[in-house]
């Protein structure tokens, strides 16, 4: 599933030629790599199956693309995971570190 920006998405909707997809105003870094926090579905995105996104980037360019995982929970509903968990691990050279 696809991240597409609310604004982008309203304007496709009743304009026979948006423009390219511009999803930066829900990110917040330069690098385009770091979601805002606090973003809201319809409200600031919405979520397509990758079929919509592939056709509207190739009709329209654009992006940044931001894929996103969901899972079948136990009611069987779909969740979508729009703030994944980034783990960070350190690796520590005890025994060098006291020697030194």
């Amino acid at each position: 599933w696809y991240l597409v920006s609310e604004v982008w998405w309203n304007n496709y909707k009743n304009n026979p030629n948006p423009g390219p997809i511009d999803n930066k105003c829900l990110l917040e870094d330069s690098n385009f790599t770091q979601l805002k926090p606090n973003l809201v579905q319809t409200a600031d995105y919405i979520l397509v199956p990758a079929s919509i996104w592939f056709e509207i980037q190739k009709s329209y360019g654009g992006g940044p693309e931001i894929k996103r995982s969901v899972i079948l929970n136990d009611d069987k509903y779909l969740d979508f995971l729009i703030y994944p968990i980034k783990l960070i691990a350190i690796c520590i050279d005890i025994i060098n570190t006291k020697n030194n």
